[in-house]
Order: structure tokens, then sequence, then C-alpha cells
């Protein structure tokens, strides 16, 4: 049994190098041709993952299937590894290599940096568009507006619940008679 955490330690070591290892990117532009290169675009009607639904490629674009979009996300543009999406959908004329948009220094992915207080974002999607239809509506400013007006009634609530606490665990006095 003093074996087993050090084996299961030796199995995960192992599964995250490997892991490592398949996402690594190219090291240079002819191995990204490569890699481009290789994959394998489809027009027309396309089955997406085994009956779940079927999309329709017009002419002027190529799909890629998820193995093949997450390949582009992750080594070819250097997006942290998800999981793999349904596919890509790109111009048919476009190069996968060929970025429409340069970042600066410091914008990156690569640049990420925790220890200089960079933070991830743990919110997603959802929360992003409930939020901003939040604030379009004036639902913070009428919170506020709400909060502000009942602030008597708030303090006379919060005044009754001590005043229950203190009865309930306050201590019993005791009449000498």
């Amino acid at each position: 049994m003093n074996q087993l955490p050090k084996i299961l330690t030796l199995l995960f070591a192992t599964l995250l190098t490997s892991i490592v290892l398949a996402q690594d990117p190219p090291k240079s532009r002819a191995q990204a041709e490569a890699l481009a290169a290789s994959l394998k675009y489809q027009q027309g009607t396309i089955d997406l993952r085994h009956g779940l639904a079927s999309l329709q490629v017009p002419g002027q674009f190529r799909f890629l299937n998820g193995t093949d979009a997450n390949t582009v996300l992750v080594r070819l543009w250097g997006n942290t590894p998800q999981t793999e999406p349904l596919g890509m959908v790109v111009p048919a004329n476009t190069s996968p290599l060929r970025s429409a948009v340069n970042f600066n220094s410091g914008n990156r992915y690569a640049d990420f940096n925790p220890a200089s207080g960079d933070k991830v974002a743990s919110y997603g999607i959802a929360a992003l568009v409930a939020g901003g239809v939040a604030a379009k509506l004036g639902f913070f400013k009428g919170l506020w507006v709400l909060i502000l007006g009942a602030k008597k009634f708030i303090i006379i609530g919060i005044a009754a619940v001590a005043a229950w606490f203190r009865k309930l665990f306050g201590k019993k006095s005791t009449t000498a008679g």
C-alpha cells in the first residue's frame, strides 16, 4: 500500500508530460506550414458528431473537424487547450497561418503571467451577456436607488434580528424572592 501514492504520482506525471508534448507548438515556420498542410478541409454537407447536427458549408468557406480545429486553435494560434470544439469554418482562400490581427507584446496568450497579477476569468459567456444586459437596462442603478430608499427598513430589520438573537441567546435574569 505504501507504493500506491508513488505509482499514482508517476502515472499522473507521465500523462501530464504526454499532454504537454502532444500540444507542442511548431518550432519553425516550415514546421507550422507542414502542420497547416496536414489539415483536412471539407466542403458541402458536414455531419457533426455522428448526427448531432449537419452543416451546409458554401463554396467560399471550408470546414475543419474538431481535431483539426483544435490543432489550429492550440498548436498554431497558441490558445490554451480546452475541450475539443465541434469544428471550425474558415474562408476558403485563407491559411490558418495568416493572421488578420497581431497583438502587441504583453497582450498575447503567451504573455500571461499570474505572478505579476494577471487573472484568469472564471465566469462564462452567459455571465458576461447577463451582466451586459443588466447594465444596459439600468438594473444596478435601480438596485442602488432601491437600497437607498429602503435603508430605514433595512436598519430596523437588522435591529429586530439582533434583538431576537439577544432574547434567544441572552442571559436569563433570576429574581430573588
